[in-house]
């Protein structure tokens, strides 16, 4: 076999690759997926598994690279094999739940993960995963607390900081808010959560702060739609219409975005009609529309 320098792990360890030889398959798998090289690597782990199908290992592994590849119901499977042969490997039930969190399966992802963190409770990456699960199923009690046992194992974690404090603003702004400048005390050019403490500045009362940080969030992304927008709102509420009314035009790049129609002909740019006429629609909630006429 041809070496290929391009490999991380150098396949010199792998010259000898032996057909029928499972574990042969299973670190070729192993170092092409280091490489990026998905689709080649999860046929390894298949020849893997065609010599020896009781290999959880390759099965495990499988999942994960079927799982970068987008085949979610092939990854599931794959998964579930893996811990036919290993039950209670917390790794393993982890990437099941991912699988099954983008099948749309959430309960049951939800379920898998609890199961694993009784058997492992500081494992980070179970954490994670379950705090996002929890959220989207709006059990915020718990995504909270899991949130809080992930950065009490990992506080140089800006993401997780990020999160919490986006779900504690509510419920204890000052907390929300030294949340999010400890992320940012890690990862100082971190839009997201730049833009987030404005918000949680805004709510706060601290005003001038927060137009601050939503300009920060902008220098350090300008086309950061979801900062514009905050930035707009802001500016709206403290008079300053000019810039306020420009900003808000980020509405249109925001996801989802505000409009929910789609008309034919441009948009207008404000120039004199000239005896031309325009379609006006409305694009919100009714309260906006009522205001607005």
């Amino acid at each position: 076999m041809i070496a290929d320098s391009r490999l991380p792990i150098t396949i010199e360890h792998l010259v000898d690759l032996n057909q029928n030889n499972a574990e042969s398959w299973f670190n070729r798998g192993y170092a092409l997926m280091q490489n990026g090289r998905v689709g080649e690597a999860i046929e390894a782990y298949q020849r893997a598994i065609a010599v020896r199908s009781d290999y959880p290992q390759a099965w495990n592994n499988l999942g994960h690279a079927l799982l970068q590849s987008g085949n979610v119901s092939a990854a599931i499977h794959s998964f579930q094999q893996a811990l036919a042969l290993r039950p209670g490997h917390v790794q393993t039930q982890y990437g099941l739940a991912r699988a099954l969190r983008l099948a749309g399966r959430r309960r049951e992802a939800i379920d898998l993960l609890e199961q694993s963190l009784s058997l492992q409770p500081d494992f980070p990456p179970a954490l994670d995963e379950l705090s996002a699960l929890l959220a989207d199923e709006g059990r915020d009690d718990e995504a909270i607390a899991a949130l809080q046992r992930l950065c009490a194992l990992q506080p140089n974690v800006p993401e997780a900081h990020n999160r919490l404090g986006a779900l504690l603003a509510d419920r204890d702004v000052d907390e929300a808010i030294a949340r999010f400048q400890q992320a940012l005390s890690v990862r100082p050019d971190y839009a997201e959560a730049t833009s987030n403490l404005g918000l949680a500045l805004a709510q706060a009362g601290r005003l001038d702060e927060a137009e601050a940080a939503h300009r920060k969030a902008l220098q350090i992304a300008p086309a950061y739609a979801e900062a514009r927008w905050n930035l707009a709102l802001l500016q709206l509420q403290r008079g300053n219409y000019d810039e306020g009314w420009k900003n808000y035009e980020s509405r249109r790049e925001r996801v989802p975005s505000v409009i929910h129609r789609s008309l034919a002909g441009p948009m207008w740019d404000g120039s004199d009609l000239n005896g031309r006429r325009i379609l006006l629609h409305s694009e919100q909630g009714f309260g906006d529309t009522i205001q607005f006429v």
